[in-house]
């Protein structure tokens, strides 16, 4: 499956956009959750015309296959978020008001008064779409943010939660549902028809948490889907050799919905027309037949976060045992190469383990250059140590790290050829900058 990946930076002033740049982000842990692929432009702090830095937002996500008409896909004029911004470590607001409205006009987003500083160390956490009408009793507490949610089956939500000190908040949005579609095995000489397919008793209410103890919680409930079928893609006619896979995603019917471990009465109902092709004459075997099928009988489950269930119907069989046989495979939301996420943590204090973990990241956009954000956290203070040397990275790749404390920052120097250094907060942004 190809895609793009988008990215829009949330400035006061609009920046050339540089296309082929990537950023190699190694940040907090939970950036690791970035679901879709990003590829990134060159990020450039502003300044206020009193010449002190403002606070600046980005928000990315992979931009994947759509699912739905209503599937987030890219940024578009009109578009908002609404970012809520916390103290680390308390409910206090980090601002006068923890609320950002941020609006795009199509090429600039804004939040109205610039604020010239980071509030210190802060949680920032938004969802989108912002006025998802299954969102309700949205709250804080101590390095989290949580919400209602009841799933309208048709919506892609995404959400982001970040604690940083830096000026530049950089918003990893994920996919927070589970997608499930379905596709066909063609049966040589067997003409297959579904007329509809329907999942019973699924749970369609929980509360999402983002930040600390993030994910799905309180799942409950008990409600019917049905996956809309556009009446072309749904049919094979017997003329293709059997084993070949029909998507009977057409683009717009996946369901997308709350992650759950099954309930005992959960279900798939099919409703099929099976007749014998290539004979004269109209030869019918069954017409609006059902299967019913409990979720649980199959290997998958649960469904996760994030993950794209297919359920594939093979029919080969029927008319000699009167089963139809199952098959589900199960991959990430965005299923291409470049939707991969290196996560690598630091552990150790030493040199030696941040150089390898940089050379993991090299040797990772060496093997795929498609890759586009890594994640490592340093979560544990360093003392003075100088890195001489970088593997191999691409013109205009920036490493990203985030270290446990503004002192941990101040004592990392970087002598390496080709590559420039800038200390902000307890961030090190290096960039590759070859001659």
């Amino acid at each position: 499956m190809n895609h793009e990946d988008i990215e829009k930076t949330f400035t006061k002033k609009h920046k050339p956009i540089n296309q082929t740049m990537k950023k190699i982000l190694m940040g907090f842990a939970a950036l690791s959750l970035l679901f879709g692929a990003v590829s990134c432009e060159k990020e450039t702090r502003e300044t206020a015309p009193d010449g002190k830095k403002e606070l600046s937002f980005r928000a990315a996500l992979g931009k994947q296959a759509l699912s739905r008409a209503a599937e987030f896909t890219a940024w578009t004029a009109g578009d908002d978020l609404t970012v809520y911004a916390y103290k680390t470590g308390s409910t206090a607001p980090a601002y006068a008001n923890p609320t950002f409205n941020l609006e795009y006009d199509g090429s600039v987003w804004s939040y109205g008064t610039p604020i010239t500083s980071t509030g210190g160390n802060v949680w920032y956490y938004s969802w989108y779409p912002t006025a998802s009408s299954g969102v309700s009793n949205n709250s804080v507490a101590v390095n989290s943010y949580s919400f209602d949610y009841s799933a309208t089956h048709d919506e892609d939500l995404v959400a982001a939660g970040i604690p940083t000190s830096d000026y530049n908040v950089n918003l990893a949005f994920q996919h927070v549902l589970s997608q499930v579609n379905f596709a066909l095995y063609t049966t040589e000489h067997l003409k297959i028809t579904i007329n509809s397919i329907a999942l019973n008793g699924i749970k369609y209410t929980g509360t999402y948490t983002m930040g600390t103890g993030q994910g799905w919680s309180d799942v409950d409930g008990a409600t019917n889907y049905s996956y809309e079928l556009d009446g072309a893609s749904n049919i094979t006619d017997g003329t293709a050799t059997s084993g070949t896979l029909v998507d009977l995603n057409d683009g717009s019917n996946a369901l997308m919905l709350i992650p759950q471990t099954f309930a005992d009465a959960a279900n798939m109902v099919i409703n099929f027309d099976l007749s014998r092709a290539g004979v004269s004459g109209d030869d019918v075997i069954v017409d609006g037949a059902e299967a019913t099928v409990p979720l649980n009988n199959f290997e998958i489950l649960e469904w996760l976060p994030g993950k794209r269930y297919v359920y594939q119907l093979d029919f080969s069989s029927y008319i000699q045992t009167g089963e139809i046989k199952f098959n589900v495979s199960v991959g990430p939301w965005v299923d291409d190469t470049n939707s991969s996420v290196a996560t690598l943590e630091v552990a150790d204090n030493n040199l030696a383990s941040i150089e390898n973990a940089i050379a993991k990241l090299s040797a990772a956009n060496t093997a795929n250059s498609d890759l586009a954000v890594f994640t490592v956290s340093v979560p544990v203070a360093i003392e003075a140590m100088t890195l001489a040397t970088i593997p191999s990275f691409d013109a205009a790749d920036e490493i990203v790290i985030e270290f446990a404390d503004t002192t941990s920052a101040g004592n990392f120097n970087v002598t390496a050829e080709d590559w420039t250094s800038d200390v902000e907060g307890s961030t090190v942004t290096l960039t590759c900058t070859p001659a």
